[in-house]
């Protein structure tokens, strides 16, 4: 009986061990797949961020070109506004200076003209004079 109680307990001991090892086993496994899952999530949301990242980066590169060639597009503007208001005053000076000297040979000419024509060039004269801003 004692041979009994021994075999039984040590078969016992043995599977209870067994049962221990197993479990143990077990655990270890589920704690290394845990921990493989949760590097695995961690390169997932490094990737995800990192894929976040770059596709910002791109859209603010668009944006930034985008203005730029906007930029460039006001400054061309600009530079034709201006060239054109250049024009339009460089005009306006040949012209009053124009005006000027045609005034002044019809005021030298004026006493050899008879005196109808006079008056009707006189007042032509200080219309152009007025119209032209010469006063």
């Amino acid at each position: 009986m004692v041979a009994d109680d021994n075999l039984r307990t040590a078969l016992t001991g043995a599977g209870l061990g067994a049962v221990l090892l197993e479990l143990v086993r077990r655990i270890a496994d589920a704690w290394q797949r845990r921990d493989q899952q949760k590097a695995q999530d961690r390169q997932k949301a490094s990737a995800a961020s990192q894929d976040a990242a770059e596709q910002l980066r791109r859209y603010l590169e668009r944006q930034i070109e985008d203005l730029r060639r906007e930029l460039r597009q006001v400054e061309e503007e600009a530079d034709d506004r201006e060239r054109r208001f250049r024009e339009s005053e460089r005009r306006e000076a040949q012209v009053r200076q124009s005006v000027v000297e045609f005034a002044t040979v019809v005021s030298v000419l004026l006493p050899e003209i008879p005196e109808r024509a006079q008056r009707r060039l006189q007042a032509a004269l200080e219309r152009m004079r007025q119209v032209s801003g010469l006063g």
